[in-house]
C-alpha cells in the first residue's frame, strides 16, 4: 500500500477494548478523527489529554457487559476535546444488532455510500468522511437543531461543540 494511502488523514477506530486502544492511539500527530465503539477506558494515564483529534462515542441502552454509565460515561467526561456521545435507545447493544441486507454488523465500515447507508454503518463512515476527508456533507448527522443522532432512536450529548451549532 505505499504510496497509496494518505498518511496525513490517520483516524482511530475501535470495539470494547478496541474503543479505549482508540483513544490512547489518537496522540498520533496525523489523526483527524477518532471512533469509540461501547469503548472501554484508555490504559494510558494522560490518554485524554494527548487526545486532539475530535471523538465519537457510541453506545446502547441495551449492553449489559461494557454499560454506558460504568464505562463509556467516564470517556465522555474524561474527554479533554470535541466530542459526540451517541446513545443508542435499543434493547440490543450498538455492535450487535445486524444488517438485513448484509452479513455484517451495523458500525462495519462498508466500501460504498449505498452499502453504507443499507448496513446501518453511516454514522461511523459520516464521522470520518467529515473531519478525516472534510466532507461536508456528512455534518448534517452530527450538527444543527435536527442531525440525525439527535433523534429517536438516538439520544446525544456534545462536549466543546462549535457555537452555534446550527451553522452548516
Amino acid at each position: 500500500m505505499a504510496g497509496k494511502l494518505d498518511v496525513t488523514r490517520e483516524v482511530t477506530i475501535g470495539y470494547s477494548w478496541g474503543g479505549g486502544a482508540a483513544i490512547d492511539t489518537a496522540n498520533r500527530p496525523n489523526v483527524k478523527a477518532t471512533v469509540s465503539l461501547h469503548g472501554m477506558p484508555p490504559r494510558q494515564a494522560t490518554a485524554f489529554a494527548d487526545m486532539h483529534s475530535p471523538l465519537l462515542l457510541f453506545t446502547s441502552t441495551g449492553d449489559s457487559f461494557v454499560t454506558k454509565d460504568k464505562y463509556v460515561t467516564p470517556n465522555y467526561d474524561g474527554s479533554l476535546v470535541q466530542t459526540f456521545y451517541a446513545t443508542s435507545r435499543t434493547p440490543r447493544p450498538v455492535i450487535s444488532m445486524w444488517s438485513t441486507s448484509t452479513p455484517s454488523p451495523v458500525w462495519c465500515l462498508p466500501c460504498s455510500a449505498g452499502v453504507e447507508r443499507r448496513s446501518g454503518s453511516w454514522p461511523t463512515v459520516a464521522w470520518l468522511r467529515m473531519l478525516a476527508c472534510d466532507d461536508r456533507a456528512a455534518r448534517p448527522f452530527f450538527y444543527g437543531p435536527h442531525c440525525t443522532l439527535c433523534g429517536p432512536p438516538w439520544s446525544s450529548e456534545k462536549k466543546l461543540w462549535p457555537q452555534p451549532d446550527s451553522a452548516l
